[in-house]
C-alpha cells in the first residue's frame, strides 16, 4: 500500500516495486508477464498498479499496470474508501485492496502504487470509490512482441556511448512503452536504464558503466495491460573507460593577490574503482608544477609566481587511465580594479490577484554588485501590469515588485522584466514574471465565473474582464470598461437546491460562460453562437454537493420559475416596431433611464407569468452608454440596455438583454424627436436583441 504526497509502501508493494526498478529476474523470455510473471523459485505472480486521484476534480486515473514476480504476497492492514481491484472477463471481482488516500498539503492529487496477486483470468483492473468506478483498464486481445537488435550478444562496446535498439509491435495497435535494463553479471542482477520510453532506441552513456565480459540487455514492452520481454541472445563485452573528473572550486576563472590562499576542491570517479581520493587526484600548475594531492587542497599563492596559471586536477585509476579538468588562476602583485557585476535574484517572480483584489502581494527583486565600481541599473517590463517601485538607481537594492490585474481576464499572464547595467559584467538580464488572475467569485465565494469571447469579424479571441456589482451579479467587458458585453447572475436557494444561474449579452460576438462550484469542482458552460443575442438560465446542473446524493426538492421560486427547463438557450426574439406602431407613454423620472448624453430615454415594463403582477422596472444608471433595471430588489438586476451613437447620419445602435424569464417590454425614445421603438421579450424565454436601423437621430 502507498498513498499521499510521500507514498510509504507495504512490504508486498515494496518488493513488487523493487522487482520493477531493480529488475530482479522472473520472466521467461518473450512471455506474457501477467500469465507467466515469475519463474524463479518461490516467486509469486503479481501486478503493480499505479494511479492518481484528484480531490478537486473527484476523478481518478490508472497510470501504469506492470506484471512481475515477488518473493511472497505479503498483506496490508490499511483500510479506506478507495478500492483497487482485478476482475475477470465477466466483471467478477477476483482480488481487491483498499486504499486510504489523503489530500496532500501541497496539491490536490494523491498518487498510489499497489501490488496485487495475479490470476491468469484477470481481464481488467478498476479503481473505485463509494460512488462507483473512477477508472478502469482492460486487456486487449493480443500480447505485444519485442526483439532486441543491439547489443544482442558477442559485441564489444568500447566507445563512450552505445545505441541500444529493438523492434516491437502490437497486433491490436495499442501504443507501447518500454523499460530497458542492464546486467553486468550475466543476469544475476539488473539495473534499470530507462522507463516509460516510447522510442525504440536508447542512447546509453557507457562512461559510467563498469567494464564486463558478461553484459546483457533486456527490454520490456507494455501495451498498457500486457507486457513482453526480450533479452540479449548472448553476453557482450564493455571495455574500460577513463575516470570522470571535475573541479568544484574555484567555480570559474579566479584572480587573487599574491600571498592569498585559494581553496581547491574536485571530484574523481571511476566505473571500476568508484570514488577516487588521495594520491589518485593530483593538483598541478602550468607554471609551478605539482602543488598537492587529494579531493581538496588549501593552496597558498605565496610560493606561486605572478602570472596566469592553469590549475589542473588529474584523476588516475588503478589501470593507470587518467582524465583531467582545468581552471584558470591569475596571481597578481597588486589588487586590480574590476568592473561592476550585475547579480539578480530570483530568476522568476509569480503573482496571484483577482478582480476583487487586483493588486497582488509584493515580491522582492534583489540586485547586488559583487564586483568593484558603481553599479548603475535600469528596469523595464514588456507588460503593462507589472508595477516596479523604481525603474532606475545605483548600488545594491531590494526592489518591491507587484502585479496589477486591473483590466485583465481570468487566467495566466506572462511577461519579462529587463534589467540593464551599462558597463557591468553579466548585463543585461531578464526576470520572468507570471500573474495568475483568479476568476470572479459570486454567491459568497462559492461560484467562480469565467467568460471567453471570439469576434466573427476579425477572428480575435480573448478573456472577458469582470466587473463585480454584488455578491450575486457581475458583468464583463471585452476591451472597454464603459462598454459591458456579458451579464451573469447566481441565485442561491439553499444547500438542498442547485444554484440558479443566468447569463445574457449585449453583443453579437460568440462567447462562452463557465460557472464553477469551487466546493465540488463541478463546472457548467454555455456557448452563445456568433450573430445571435441568446441568453440562458439553468437551475438543475450546478448542485451544492457531489452528484449521487439527493440534493434538491422541486419547490420554491427556483424550481417553479424554470420547472423542467434544464437549460434554456434561445435566439433573438424581440421585435422592433416602427414609429407608427409605437404608443405614446407618459414616463416618470423614476422609471426613465437617460442614455447617449440624455438624448435617448429607456423604460422597461414587466409582467410575471406566475402571479400576474405587473410593474415598471426601476433604472440603475451606470455610464452614458448603458444601464440596468430591477423589478423589486435593487441587488437583483433583471434587464440591461445599451445605446451606441455613431453619428447623426446613422441610426442609434440599441441592445437589450435580461437575466429573467418574466415577460418584459423595453422602449427606447428619442427625446428630441419623440420617436419610440419597443421590443417585447416573451415570458419563459431568455431572448436578447439589437437594432441599428429604427431609432433615427
Amino acid at each position: 500500500m502507498s498513498y499521499g504526497t510521500f507514498p510509504w509502501p507495504s512490504p508486498f508493494t515494496y518488493r513488487a516495486m523493487k522487482t520493477y526498478l531493480d529488475g530482479l529476474p522472473g520472466t521467461s523470455r518473450g512471455a506474457n508477464l501477467f500469465q507467466a510473471p515469475g519463474t524463479n523459485t518461490g516467486s509469486t505472480p503479481a501486478v503493480l498498479i499505479c494511479g492518481r486521484y484528484d480531490f478537486d476534480r473527484k476523478a481518478g486515473i490508472l497510470t501504469s499496470i506492470l506484471g512481475m514476480g515477488v518473493s511472497d504476497t505479503g498483506s496490508s492492514d490499511f483500510s479506506g474508501a478507495f478500492i483497487v481491484a482485478t476482475e475477470d472477463s465477466g466483471g467478477r471481482q477476483l482480488s481487491e485492496l483498499r486504499l486510504k488516500l489523503e489530500r496532500p498539503f501541497d496539491g490536490s492529487s494523491a498518487a498510489f502504487c499497489e501490488a496485487l496477486p495475479w490470476d491468469p483470468s484477470v481481464k481488467s483492473v478498476v479503481l473505485k470509490d463509494p460512488s462507483g468506478v473512477l477508472a478502469s483498464r482492460s486487456a486487449s486481445n493480443n500480447l505485444p512482441t519485442v526483439q532486441i537488435s543491439f547489443p544482442n550478444g558477442g559485441e564489444s562496446l568500447t566507445g563512450s556511448s552505445a545505441a541500444v535498439t529493438w523492434t516491437a509491435s502490437d497486433a491490436d495497435g495499442d501504443p507501447l512503452t518500454f523499460l530497458v535494463q542492464y546486467s553486468g553479471d550475466g543476469g544475476t542482477t539488473w539495473t534499470t536504464l530507462t522507463t516509460n520510453s516510447t522510442s525504440s532506441t536508447f542512447d546509453w552513456d557507457l562512461t559510467r558503466t563498469a567494464s564486463t565480459e558478461k553484459g546483457l540487455i533486456r527490454v520490456f514492452a507494455n501495451d498498457g495491460f500486457y507486457s513482453a520481454e526480450s533479452v540479449s541472445s548472448a553476453v557482450f563485452r564493455i571495455g574500460k573507460h577513463n575516470p570522470l573528473v571535475s573541479i568544484q572550486r574555484p567555480e570559474g576563472n579566479l584572480t587573487v593577490v599574491k600571498g592569498a590562499t585559494v581553496l581547491l576542491e574536485g571530484r574523481g570517479w571511476d566505473p571500476e574503482d568508484g570514488r577516487l581520493s588521495g594520491t589518485s587526484l593530483t593538483w598541478s600548475s602550468s607554471i609551478s608544477g605539482t602543488v598537492g594531492t587529494g579531493a581538496s587542497l588549501v593552496l597558498s599563492t605565496a610560493n606561486l609566481a605572478t602570472g596566469s596559471h592553469t590549475i589542473t586536477l588529474t584523476a588516475k585509476d588503478k589501470d593507470q587511465q587518467s582524465a583531467a579538468a582545468h581552471v584558470a588562476l591569475n596571481v597578481v602583485s597588486t589588487v586590480p580594479v574590476l568592473p561592476p557585476v550585475l547579480s539578480v535574484a530570483p530568476a522568476s517572480l509569480e503573482f496571484t490577484a483577482s478582480t476583487g483584489a487586483p493588486i497582488s502581494a509584493p515580491a522582492q527583486l534583489f540586485m547586488r554588485n559583487p564586483g568593484d565600481g558603481t553599479l548603475s541599473w535600469t528596469l523595464s517590463s514588456d507588460v503593462p501590469w507589472v508595477r516596479l517601485a523604481s525603474t532606475s538607481g545605483t548600488g545594491d537594492v531590494n526592489l518591491k515588485v507587484q502585479a496589477d490585474a486591473t483590466g485583465l481576464g481570468a487566467g495566466t499572464h506572462e511577461g519579462t522584466i529587463a534589467i540593464a547595467a551599462p558597463g557591468a559584467l553579466q548585463s543585461p538580464q531578464n526576470v520572468r514574471v507570471r500573474l495568475f488572475v483568479e476568476p470572479i467569485r459570486l454567491s459568497n465565494g462559492h461560484i467562480s465565473v469565467d467568460v471567453s469571447w471570439r469576434s466573427q469579424y476579425t477572428g480575435q479571441t480573448g478573456k472577458a474582464v469582470p466587473l463585480p456589482q454584488g455578491d450575486g451579479f457581475a458583468y464583463f467587458y471585452f476591451s472597454d470598461p464603459n462598454n459591458p458585453e456579458v451579464f451573469v447572475k447566481v441565485l442561491d436557494f439553499g444547500a438542498s437546491s442547485p444554484y440558479l444561474v443566468f447569463f445574457a449579452g449585449l453583443t453579437d460576438y460568440e462567447y462562452t460562460v463557465t460557472f464553477t462550484n469551487l466546493s465540488t469542482g463541478k463546472t457548467l458552460s454555455f456557448t452563445k453562437p456568433a450573430g445571435s443575442f441568446a441568453g440562458g438560465a439553468n437551475n438543475q446542473d450546478l448542485p451544492h454537493i457531489v452528484a449521487g446524493a439527493a440534493y434538491w426538492s422541486r419547490d420554491g421560486l427556483s424550481s417553479k420559475a424554470l420547472d423542467g427547463a434544464r437549460t434554456v438557450l434561445l435566439e433573438r426574439g424581440g421585435r422592433a416596431s416602427s414609429p407608427r406602431e409605437s404608443t405614446a407613454r407618459d414616463m416618470t423620472a423614476a422609471s426613465e433611464l437617460l442614455l447617449s448624453k440624455g438624448r435617448v430615454a429607456v423604460t422597461v415594463d414587466w409582467r410575471s407569468q406566475y402571479s400576474g403582477q405587473t410593474g415598471q422596472a426601476t433604472p440603475l444608471p451606470q455610464k452614458d452608454e448603458f444601464g440596468f433595471f430591477y423589478f423589486s430588489d435593487k441587488g437583483n438586476p433583471e434587464v440591461f440596455v445599451k445605446v451606441l451613437d455613431f453619428g447623426s447620419d446613422r441610426p442609434y445602435l440599441v441592445f437589450y438583454a435580461g437575466l429573467t424569464d418574466f415577460e418584459y417590454t423595453v422602449t427606447y425614445k428619442n427625446v428630441l424627436t419623440g420617436q419610440t421603438i419597443a421590443f417585447k421579450k416573451e415570458a419563459g424565454s431568455f431572448n436578447g436583441g439589437a437594432d441599428n436601423s429604427s431609432l433615427k437621430h
